[in-house]
């Protein structure tokens, strides 16, 4: 038997994945006593449930899917029906009441071979219908959450290809490795492509980046006015965005730290020309800012209460003495919770805008 991904249904009828190896494990009688009472799920490709067993390997029930999610045939279809929840097609539970899936963020009916309610980034994605499941494509796409597809892009924020699953990520790899290359190639030919951690220099949402380009417009845009104001929005852990600004000429933007912490933590520096280095992105604050209003003493205190953490600005250029330095190439610089004042990642915000993202519009994907 080869390497297979099974559920098992406890006592209570709690799901739990569990891995079998590629060798057989011995049945016992002793294990069969103390596992009698227990059904394993057997999944195909899309973790659709194809075979109930016993512990022993009897079969209890069966099931055949058309690729949209339509039950063809199913081998005693009232097994166990007042007792165990039926989870079906993909994995997930199909209401009893309605016949339809649910899938986290919507309900699914795979007789109509689409979603109820509309996709939540629908806006992002106006070439698609709203309601489309897996974009019409179920063979080679799944959608665990009822959301959009992870991306895969370069450096530049050029769209490469996907990785079939619909959760909203963007991963950021090296254009020119030969990962990004079997990406590129996997889209030419209609296919997904897995993603591999130890290749990806960023994983983000199109959400996240939509925010961090409104958080650097909305600085621009006083900057031009002559205006000299942070901006900052934050994440918490429920999903929910918290959007501030600072006072004009103060030189900080109050920023909003949720209890228990949170997601994602974005605000802007200085975009005057004439500042110092010490306005770069690149350049968190390590000391205190010397008021109230901040919930923290400085940037990398900051840092350590959210998951991910985002500063938006511009990179020195050249240096003029009489002006002082002048800045350029709008940037967003990424940096984790552990400490470091080095950003892991940095992203040009004009590239961003013609390549990934603008206005909540993504660009490039196909």
């Amino acid at each position: 038997m080869g390497c297979v991904k099974l559920d098992i249904l406890d006592e209570q009828y709690k799901r739990t994945e569990i891995r079998l190896s590629s060798r057989r494990k011995n049945l016992t009688s002793d294990f069969c006593a103390e596992n009698a009472g227990s059904f394993l799920v057997h999944g195909n490709h899309l973790s659709s449930t194809q075979l109930i067993t016993d512990i022993t390997g009897n079969v209890q029930q069966a099931i055949l899917y058309t690729p949209f999610g339509v039950v063809i045939t199913e081998y005693r279809q009232d097994w166990m029906l007042d007792t165990i929840p039926r989870f079906l097609f993909t994995g997930m539970e199909r209401d009893e009441e309605s016949g339809m899936d649910y899938m986290n963020a919507r309900y699914y009916s795979s007789g109509d071979f689409t979603f109820i309610s509309r996709d939540p980034y629908f806006a992002k994605f106006f070439w698609v219908s709203p309601y489309s499941y897996c974009k019409n494509n179920p063979i080679n796409r799944i959608d665990p959450t009822g959301m959009c597809d992870g991306d895969f892009r370069d450096e530049n924020g050029k769209y490469l290809g996907n990785d079939g699953k619909t959760d909203d990520n963007v991963y950021f790899v090296n254009g020119k490795s030969t990962y990004a290359t079997e990406i590129r190639n996997n889209q030419k030919n209609g296919k997904a492509t897995d993603v591999k951690n130890d290749q990806i220099l960023l994983s983000t949402t199109y959400d996240v980046l939509d925010e961090a380009v409104k958080v650097y417009d909305n600085a621009d845009k006083a900057d031009r006015n002559g205006k000299d104001i942070e901006y900052a929005a934050v994440k918490d852990n429920d999903g929910n965005w918290d959007r501030r600004q600072g006072q004009d000429g103060t030189g900080y933007v109050s920023i909003h730290i949720p209890k228990g912490g949170g997601k994602v933590s974005i605000h802007s520096h200085r975009l005057s020309r004439t500042r110092s280095t010490y306005s770069s992105p690149q350049n968190p604050s390590t000391s205190g800012y010397g008021n109230s209003a901040v919930d923290d003493s400085n940037d990398l205190d900051i840092f350590k209460n959210f998951s991910l953490n985002i500063i938006v600005g511009k990179l020195p250029g050249s240096y003029d003495g009489s002006s002082g330095w002048m800045f350029r190439n709008p940037t967003m610089c990424f940096y984790g919770n552990n400490g470091s004042d080095k950003p892991f990642f940095s992203l040009n915000i004009d590239n961003i805008k013609e390549n990934t993202i603008n206005n909540g519009k993504i660009i490039g994907r196909k």
